[in-house]
């Protein structure tokens, strides 16, 4: 008997563990767009004017600030979209894209066609967030 009520202390220790262990960290989750465009606008850096990016966001013409590429670069590596080393993160970008897609999108080509990469990260994120707008697909 106390042999199995060892063995169930010692069951009940690991399981506990293992759960600890298996929850994501707070690095692990992915940040909502929301709290990554303020952490990208507390930056100065990448900080871009609310009324830029509101002409922007509706097609109106607008001079594009010089660190715009910076500010989506920002935005697309704070929701994963590309990597640290600025390549394209295909997976997060397939998955976004799977979700906001309308029925009958080629997934897969849209994909394909957003993914190609600039000659410098901040080029890539002005090209993907370029292609997304085309293909209607809200970050």
């Amino acid at each position: 008997m106390k042999v199995f009520v060892l063995f169930c202390v010692v069951l009940l220790a690991v399981a506990v563990v293992s759960a600890k262990k298996a929850k994501p960290t707070e690095e692990d989750k992915p940040k909502s767009l929301k709290k990554v465009v303020k952490e990208c606008q507390r930056n100065e850096a990448t900080k871009v004017d609310n009324a830029v990016l509101k002409k922007i966001k509706k097609h109106k013409p607008v001079d594009i600030p010089d660190n715009y590429g910076d500010h989506k670069l920002c935005i697309l590596k704070g929701i994963g979209f590309i990597n640290e080393n600025g390549t394209v993160n295909e997976d997060n970008l397939k998955k976004r894209v799977t979700k906001k897609a309308e029925e009958g999108d080629d997934v897969n080509a849209i994909v394909t066609e957003c993914k190609d990469p600039g000659k410098t990260a901040q080029e890539t994120a002005i090209k993907i967030d370029t292609c997304l707008n085309k293909h209607s697909i809200d970050l």
